[in-house]
């Protein structure tokens, strides 16, 4: 049985499917991040830093505003993953989004996101196997639960920059959250 979830958005149901899971005790982390560099097609998944992430809510309203983005012909970086990763974080760099909220040598666990044509044949087996061969650590399902464990407040607030307004509240810390991706370009 696949622990990849798959992850419904009705909007855009007819044109992508969706899968996200966490990587737990990730290895090799730093030979991931070469790959993602390259441009490596395996390796084409939004590896996002856990420590940067309060809930699965938060997940979803990242990836519907990056689909919408990406039906309006808006993406700012090279791949849709990419784009996930960059639309998590405050910064209009890309550059640094994806230094701070991707994957690096310090982040050992690790929520992932795929992204594919409704067309493509892929699912959360295929997921599954694919992150089995190239990331070293234990694909877990994708739930508060398992994100709660890895989020690291302190993170949260130098990364979002909320040094008067943090809270550790992970329903309060989510709503601003979602607050800042949605509302991030305009």
């Amino acid at each position: 049985m696949p622990v990849s979830t798959p992850i419904s958005i009705d909007r855009f149901a007819k044109d992508f499917k969706v899968f996200g899971c966490i990587l737990q005790d990730v290895q090799n982390q730093d030979e991931v991040k070469s790959h993602l560099l390259k441009g490596d097609e395996e390796y084409n998944y939004a590896f996002i830093n856990a420590e940067n992430i309060v809930s699965v809510e938060q997940v979803l309203s990242v990836v519907y505003k990056t689909l919408l983005d990406k039906s309006y012909d808006r993406l700012k970086s090279k791949t849709i993953h990419s784009e996930v990763i960059f639309n998590l974080a405050p910064q209009k760099n890309i550059m640094e989004c994806l230094n701070k909220f991707g994957v690096s040598r310090g982040s050992s666990n690790l929520v992932v996101v795929k992204v594919v044509p409704s067309t493509e044949e892929f699912g959360a087996e295929t997921m599954d196997q694919s992150l089995g061969k190239i990331v070293e650590g234990t694909v877990l399902p994708l739930s508060d639960k398992t994100i709660l464990k890895c989020l690291n407040y302190s993170s949260i607030k130098k990364n979002y920059k909320l040094a008067d307004t943090m809270v550790e509240d992970p329903v309060r810390l989510t709503r601003m959250l979602v607050g800042v991706t949605q509302l991030k370009g305009l």
